[in-house]
């Protein structure tokens, strides 16, 4: 497994890389500002399926480059899919105070997500990707349409904006801290050997989980 940073940007955001016998899974495409296919195509040839754990414009913006994406199925995922701008953190991020010196503001003015297309899941799917068999856990809080992906050979649970070594957003218009702790909660039954974050650090234990309840 490889955690695939996308560097000069305030967010810090973390892809991840899961490679198996005959397919790689992709846990969120970054912001877009740079390939992502770049770092990849080093990594593994194997053909790639993308896994979003939500629509934040900074976890879906290399979405267009694969052909095989899924999502939570929602009304906003099916809205940012077809008009990222809808996001309400994509002005936010287009901030020229959140990139360094080196990227110019004309290369943040260019800065646009392409559509995409996504097949919709649902807490009914579970998703086998080679060898790599995924739960799929609705937790919605942080955006209405957010997924945990539970490994369950590895017992590593991929957590996006649910829970990353930093404050969670829980201000935005569509968040809402009530389903937020009670998704914390329904994670904190499973049994985890590896929680990676959506930001800032790849890899902590679950005792965050029961830090972040206190």
């Amino acid at each position: 497994m490889f955690a695939i940073r996308e560097p000069l940007h305030f967010e810090d955001v973390i892809s991840y890389l899961f490679l198996s016998d005959k397919e790689a899974a992709l846990i969120d495409t970054g912001m877009g500002f740079f390939n992502i296919n770049d770092i990849i195509s080093d990594l593994t040839d194997l053909p790639i399926t993308v896994l979003n754990t939500h629509s934040h414009s900074d976890h879906v913006g290399s979405n267009s480059e694969f052909d095989k994406v899924y999502g939570w199925e929602h009304d906003v995922s099916l809205k940012r899919s077809a008009n990222t701008t809808l996001d309400p953190l994509f002005l936010e991020l287009k901030d020229k105070k959140m990139f360094p010196d080196e990227i110019t503001a004309s290369e943040i003015e260019g800065w646009f997500i392409k559509p995409y297309s996504f097949i919709a899941l649902n807490e009914t799917n579970s998703l086998t990707i080679g060898d790599l068999k995924f739960k799929i856990i609705h937790s919605p809080g942080h955006s209405p349409d957010g997924i945990c992906f539970y490994e369950t050979n590895s017992k590593t649970l991929i957590a996006g904006d649910n829970l990353y070594m930093g404050p969670i957003f829980l201000q935005l218009e569509e968040s809402n801290l009530k389903d937020y702790i009670e998704s914390l909660k329904n994670l904190n039954d499973l049994d985890i050997n590896l929680i990676l974050g959506g930001h800032n650090e790849a890899f902590f234990d679950k005792t965050y989980i029961n830090e972040i309840i206190d």
